[in-house]
């Protein structure tokens, strides 16, 4: 196998079978099903929906972030995993530049932002994905 890390971000390290030529290879996933759960929540708070097994809240929380940015708490859903849906407005008067690992904290399994970038003024969604009450 190849193996090669690279610290970029919103990129996903992919395992490939060596040995084919000129074939792409195969992402070896080893918890398949837990990935798999992790992006349906983070679709069901990009789209706005709730899966079956999970509750939502809409909320309307101010969270302390940055003196140059808002961050508001949106949405919550509650199931195994617990997904919350922020927006994130740029206040200050310069362009703002987003890293997805600054929004990480103990517990966090996934980020997802709409804009790396934000001029001011402009506004993103933060998706989290973080291990649940009930896991």
């Amino acid at each position: 196998m190849l193996l090669k890390v690279a610290d970029v971000p919103a990129e996903t390290l992919v395992l490939r079978e060596r040995g084919r030529p000129g074939e792409a290879g195969r992402a070896l996933v080893a918890d398949e099903p837990r990935h798999a759960a992790i992006r349906r929540v983070l679709l069901a708070l990009a789209r706005d929906t709730t899966p079956e097994d999970m509750s939502a809240s809409e909320r309307l929380e101010i969270v302390p972030l940055w003196n140059e940015s808002r961050f508001v708490l949106v949405r919550t859903l509650e199931g195994v995993l617990r997904g919350e849906k922020y927006q994130l407005t740029n206040v200050s008067p310069t362009r703002m530049v987003l890293d997805e690992r600054e929004f990480y904290r103990q517990g966090v399994l996934a980020v997802m932002v709409d804009s790396l970038e934000l001029e001011p003024g402009e506004a993103t969604q933060v998706m989290v994905v973080l291990e649940g009450h009930d896991a």
